[in-house]
C-alpha cells in the first residue's frame, strides 16, 4: 500500500465505497461504523463529515483515514459484482435497454418487491420475500434479447434464476412463456 495516494487511487476507493454502501443500502453513519469496526487497531474514530466529503468527490489528506478506507474495501470485496462482471464477459451480450427500477412479483396473492439497478455492464436484482423471511440477491444479465437473473437468498443460500423479456406493456414475462408474467413495475 503507497503512503500517499494519488487521485486515481482515491477515486478508486471513493467508486468502491459507493457501489458498498449502494449494495447493502447504507449511509455514511453506518458506512463509518463498518469501516471503524474493520480498523479497531488502526483508528479510533471515522468522522462522519470527513467521509462524507469523500464519497462526495473532495479529496482528503487524512492518510490514516484512506489506509483505513483501502483496508476496508479490500475485506468487503463484492463477490455479487465479480459475478456480474464475470457472467458478462462469458455471456452478456450488449444492449440499449435499461431495465432498472422498482418492480413486483405477484404469486399466491402476495407481493414481492424487486428491486433492480444497473452497475457497469449488467443489473443488480433484489427480491423480498418477508413473509418467508428470505431476501434473494443477485445479478441480471442480457443475453440476446432475453435478460437472465441469478439470485441467492442471502440468509439460507437457495439459489433461483429467471429468464425473461420485457413485453410491449412493460412488465416482464418468462422467456419461454410470455402468457406468464414474472414481475410488472410498481406504481
Amino acid at each position: 500500500m503507497t503512503e500517499y495516494f494519488t487521485l486515481a487511487e482515491q477515486e478508486s476507493l471513493r467508486v468502491r465505497l459507493r457501489e458498498y454502501a449502494k449494495a447493502h443500502g447504507i449511509g455514511v453513519i453506518k458506512l463509518a461504523e463498518r469501516i471503524l469496526e474493520a480498523n479497531s487497531k488502526h483508528l479510533k474514530e471515522v468522522p462522519i463529515e470527513t467521509l462524507q466529503r469523500f464519497i462526495g468527490g473532495e479529496r482528503i489528506v487524512n492518510n490514516a483515514l484512506l489506509h483505513a478506507i483501502a483496508r476496508f474495501v479490500e475485506r468487503v470485496d463484492d463477490p455479487i459484482a465479480a459475478l456480474g462482471e464475470s457472467l458478462h464477459r462469458l455471456q452478456g451480450t450488449p444492449t440499449d435497454k435499461d431495465i432498472s427500477g422498482d418492480y413486483a412479483i405477484i404469486r399466491d396473492n402476495r407481493e414481492y418487491p424487486v428491486k433492480i439497478w444497473q452497475q457497469g455492464d449488467f443489473w443488480r436484482m433484489t427480491v423480498e420475500e418477508r413473509d418467508q423471511h428470505r431476501i434473494f440477491e443477485g445479478v441480471v444479465i442480457h443475453m440476446k434479447r432475453v435478460f437472465v437473473a441469478f439470485l441467492n437468498d442471502q440468509i439460507f443460500g437457495f439459489p433461483r434464476h429467471y429468464h425473461f423479456v420485457e413485453t410491449r406493456n412493460g412488465t416482464f414475462a418468462d422467456a419461454d412463456n410470455a402468457d406468464r408474467i414474472i414481475f410488472n413495475r410498481s406504481p
